[in-house]
Order: structure tokens, then C-alpha cells, then sequence
């Protein structure tokens, strides 16, 4: 039983470091840009290991934007108990953070990286789908409105667009990005809620 455990661990340990090796290729490769040998040699490992653990290119891809879908979504969670306001400030400040780390690759998911790939966009769109619930929970709405349903989803995508634009400009601090969506996402809720 020990044995099993172990080598458990060391391909769950192995997997982790091709996946963090994917991340940082990713980030700066476009996709396909390298051979599956290419990236094998990349990653000091045999070819045959990699397509042991992800079965072709693709499935490597979309592996290492999983890795990145689950961080993110993990980030999007409003803290329990905060008031609206502070809750969506510490969300903010950790999506910033996390983005001026991860930025290329998260250009990457927030992109779809592929084009009209069915996966990576349904990783995407996962991603989305959890900002949009979260938000509507934080704001207290079991069933949000029809204008609701239409304008939730546009604030997640204007705090995903901005942060992915803010990668590439990256003309303004950190704090005054989260201070600006902080103020743009409550002013934006705060059209929604019956007043």
C-alpha cells in the first residue's frame, strides 16, 4: 500500500512539473509552435512521457488551461461574512495579483488560445459562468432578473478584459487597477438592484 502511495505521489509530482512547464511555454509560445519533441526536450523529459500523461499536443494544452481555469476560479471567491463592498476589493486585489504573475498565460485562457476550440472555450466559459454565480449569490439574488441574467455576465467580462489588457499596457499600478474595477463593478450592480 505504501509503495502504491508513493508512486502515486510521483506522478502526481511529475504531471505538476509538465503542467508548470506547459504554463510557462504557453504563455509565451503560441500554440503548435513546437513539435511534441520540441517541447519533450523543453521540459528535460522523453516525448514518450508526455504523451504517457496528455496523449497529444492538444491534450497537453488543454491540461496546462485547466491548471489556469482552477486557479482562477479558486481566486473568484467572495469572502464569507465581509460586507459587499470590502468582499469584492479582496477578490479584486488577488485576481490583480495573480494576473501581473500569471499574465501571458492568463491572456491565454482569457483568449481561448485555440480560436473556436469546443474544450478550451467550455474552460472559459466555466470560468465565467462561476464570476457570474458568485456575483449574483454575493448580491444576495437566488434567481436574478432577466436584466440580470444580461448584464451579470457583462461585468465579468469587462473585469476579464481589462485585466487582460492591463498585461499588455500595464501603464497603471496595481492598486489603481483595483480601485478603478472596484468602482466600475459596484456602480455597474448598483443599476441592477431595486433601489
Amino acid at each position: 500500500m505504501e509503495h502504491a502511495a508513493l508512486h502515486r505521489l510521483q506522478h502526481d509530482e511529475r504531471r505538476a512539473m509538465l503542467l508548470a512547464f506547459g504554463r510557462e511555454h504557453f504563455a509565451h509560445h503560441r500554440y503548435g509552435a513546437l513539435t511534441m519533441q520540441q517541447l519533450a526536450d523543453g521540459a528535460g523529459v522523453s516525448k514518450g512521457l508526455l504523451y504517457y500523461y496528455f496523449r497529444d499536443m492538444r491534450g497537453f494544452y488543454l491540461a496546462t488551461i485547466a491548471t489556469v481555469a482552477d486557479d482562477v476560479e479558486a481566486l473568484i471567491a467572495f469572502d464569507a461574512g465581509l460586507p459587499l463592498s470590502e468582499a469584492l476589493r479582496i477578490l479584486l486585489r488577488r485576481l490583480v495579483a495573480y494576473v501581473a504573475a500569471n499574465g501571458a498565460i492568463y491572456r491565454a485562457l482569457v483568449h481561448g488560445g485555440l480560436g473556436a476550440d469546443a474544450e478550451v472555450q467550455a474552460l472559459v466559459d466555466r470560468v465565467r459562468t462561476t464570476a457570474g454565480t458568485r456575483l449574483a449569490a454575493a448580491l444576495g439574488l437566488d434567481q436574478p432578473t432577466p436584466l440580470m441574467q444580461v448584464a451579470l455576465p457583462g461585468v465579468v467580462s469587462l473585469v476579464e478584459q481589462a485585466t487582460a489588457e492591463w498585461v499588455v499596457t500595464g501603464d497603471i499600478a496595481q492598486e489603481e487597477l483595483v480601485h478603478w474595477l472596484h468602482t466600475a463593478v459596484l456602480t455597474l450592480i448598483g443599476t441592477l438592484l431595486p433601489h
